[in-house]
């Protein structure tokens, strides 16, 4: 989020998301579309915040991979 500089799309279709539980116990989660550039930021179930973010999809499915982290089927093509 830090490194973006550039613009987003409008898709919106996320594919990764990473859960963080505080140690009081509050569930934080951020939900990444690297179609568009974005990230969503939940806490619990209300959306707190909406960033631009830079990086690509292929090293962090190669991280998950690495750790057995199944992953969900590719989008089809549009």
């Amino acid at each position: 989020v830090r490194d973006f500089h550039g613009g987003v799309a409008l898709c919106f279709e996320p594919r990764h998301s990473l859960r963080v539980v505080s140690a009081e116990g509050t569930t934080y989660d951020f939900v990444a579309c690297f179609e568009c550039s974005q990230v969503a930021v939940y806490r619990g179930k209300e959306r707190i915040g909406l960033a631009g973010m830079t990086g690509l999809q292929k090293p962090l499915d190669d991280l998950l991979t690495a750790a057995k982290v199944p992953l969900a089927k590719p989008a089809s093509s549009k």
